[in-house]
């Protein structure tokens, strides 16, 4: 997809979900930040499953860089944390960290890595479906055109039900 499809895409969502652009500024500026390094630290030592210790944030700062703040999977760099390659939390060594979104740790956990990124390719289905539908998508348009294997988000569903519904009466106003 070409930079204004994308761009393109992003607008249509901020008039579907109605948030001002200060708003849609302000929600990427929070997604793309860099983790706080050290109260990740802090967080960690905390911690059982990490055995009450961390790695020096110097390590962090480093592990970051070298991945030039992005998920060192798919390249995003939205949510960015820290991984245990080895899934051992107590192996703080360099080489066993690596920077991964939190979309690509969490199917990593589940073994599910078919279903990354799973809110925008579900939100990107719904929006795509009901314009070119003039209707709410059903379940199995929404998981054919997105590729995933389980919907899901019933929350995120309703929402984007409601909101679609919205923007029907403010067409025909």
């Amino acid at each position: 997809m070409t930079k204004i499809g994308e761009m393109q895409k992003l607008a249509r969502f901020i008039e579907v979900t109605g948030i001002s652009e200060d708003e849609a500024i302000s929600a990427l500026v929070a997604a793309v930040s860099p983790p706080q390094l050290g109260p990740m630290r802090q967080n960690w030592m905390r911690q059982p499953q990490f055995g009450h210790s961390a790695p020096e944030t110097a390590t962090l700062r480093e592990l970051f860089e070298a991945a030039d703040y992005r998920c060192t999977k798919c390249g995003s760099q939205v949510r960015l944390g820290v991984d245990h390659r080895n899934s051992d939390g107590t192996d703080h060594s360099r080489q066993n960290l690596q920077a991964l979104c939190f979309s690509c740790n969490r199917a990593k956990g589940r073994g599910q890595d078919q279903n990354r990124h799973h809110g925008r390719r579900l939100v990107n289905a719904v929006v795509e479906l009901f314009d070119e539908l003039g209707r709410f998508p059903s379940n199995r348009e929404i998981q054919s055109r997105s590729g995933l294997t389980k919907i899901g988000r019933p929350e995120l569903i309703a929402y984007l039900k409601r909101r679609l519904a919205q923007s029907l009466i403010q067409k025909s106003d």
